[in-house]
């Protein structure tokens, strides 16, 4: 089901049928406090690691420490463009629209505004703050910086979030880190709860 979430606006029966379908409230967040995200050494970053003889012209900028580098999906929109600028968009399995405007959707749910992506299994939106919770599984993804974690708070008016047992990518400097919580403010800078770094591969169990 797609919507675009700055004009999606269905009349009262239509919310009635959508919302037969709709989800259960989100799932309680599994984060425990002062946990890590993944002992295990970087389930996220192995999905974006490319070693040297796969990673096509990117690999060439690698630190010469590293035998590969963290590859991301191409953007549409030049990097520096700011997600403000774009509409929100959205896909969901099924959605429940409440008549106080709050959005409930369900299913493997997929949030976009210009380069930046996020996913989940579910979430809730208010649509007339931009603010949302998603749990499951959710991912951050946009130039220069993925995150994921067991849930997360967003403001889809502004970059802000709040993410509980996090992974994260910081690609352009070769970071990978774990943490119990990572706060990002408006200008983009993150804020990290207990948390701890290493360079390069997703093998490496070198941690600061």
């Amino acid at each position: 089901m797609l919507l675009a979430l700055g004009v999606f606006m269905p009349s009262a029966a239509r919310s009635a049928e959508v919302a037969a379908g709709a989800p259960s409230e989100p799932d309680q967040a599994v984060a425990q406090s002062g946990r890590f995200a993944d002992d295990s050494g970087g389930e996220l970053a192995g999905r974006y690691w490319r070693e040297a003889d796969t990673a096509g012209d990117a690999v060439s900028e690698r630190p010469a420490y590293c035998s590969g580098t963290y590859v991301l999906p191409s953007f549409p929109y030049p990097e520096d463009s700011d997600p403000g600028d774009f509409p929100i968009e959205g896909d969901a399995g099924n959605l429940a629209y409440a008549l106080s405007g709050d959005l409930a959707l369900g299913g493997q749910v997929s949030l976009s505004q210009g380069n930046r992506r996020i996913t989940g299994r579910q979430g809730e939106i208010d649509r007339k703050s931009g603010e949302g919770r998603m749990v499951g599984q959710v991912e951050i993804v946009e130039p220069g910086l993925v995150l994921e974690g067991d849930t997360a708070r967003i403001n889809l008016s502004s970059r802000k979030a709040s993410l509980e047992g996090v992974q994260f990518l910081l690609p352009a400097l070769e970071l990978r880190g774990e943490a119990a919580a990572i706060t990002r403010s408006e200008d983009g800078r993150l804020v990290i709860s207990s948390g701890r770094l290493t360079r390069c591969e997703p093998g490496n169990r070198n941690w600061h």
